[in-house]
């Protein structure tokens, strides 16, 4: 793992893209730091390489129901449009999954992910030099 990359433990917010399935998995922390929202909606600053998740009602434009209960690591959520899109501008390996830990802004009620700092996922498990 390089300095540039940060795991995302059970304490930080954290989202996962896997582009072979074309879902996005935001994990339990990122819910409950949202307040385990009903549903919320996505944002990406493809100039900064960003990701956002934010809190939003049923009829806010992009909003997407939040399936609880599938996944035991957060919210699965089949999306390829965002997914192809992330993978594009962030130049990542088709081949591989990644995770980026997020930061919340309370005011805002929203989590940015700084695509430039993902993890690679092997196996279900962040990348060790030894698993990649």
């Amino acid at each position: 793992m390089s300095e540039a990359q940060t795991f995302c433990g059970p304490t930080v917010p954290g989202i996962s893209f896997c582009i072979s399935s074309g879902r996005v998995v935001v994990f339990l922390k990122s819910l409950e730091t949202l307040g385990f929202p009903e549903y919320i909606k996505f944002y990406v600053n493809p100039t900064k390489r960003a990701v956002a998740i934010q809190t939003c009602g049923i009829d806010d434009d992009g909003a997407k129901r939040v399936p609880y209960g599938q996944n035991k690591e957060g919210a699965s959520i089949k999306i390829m449009y965002l997914t192809k899109l992330v993978y594009e501008i962030s130049k990542w390996d088709k081949k591989k999954t990644y995770r980026v830990c997020g930061d919340y802004y309370p005011a805002n009620q929203v989590i940015c992910f700084d695509l430039n700092k993902p993890c690679e996922i092997v196996d279900g498990k962040v990348a060790t030099s030894e698993s990649v």
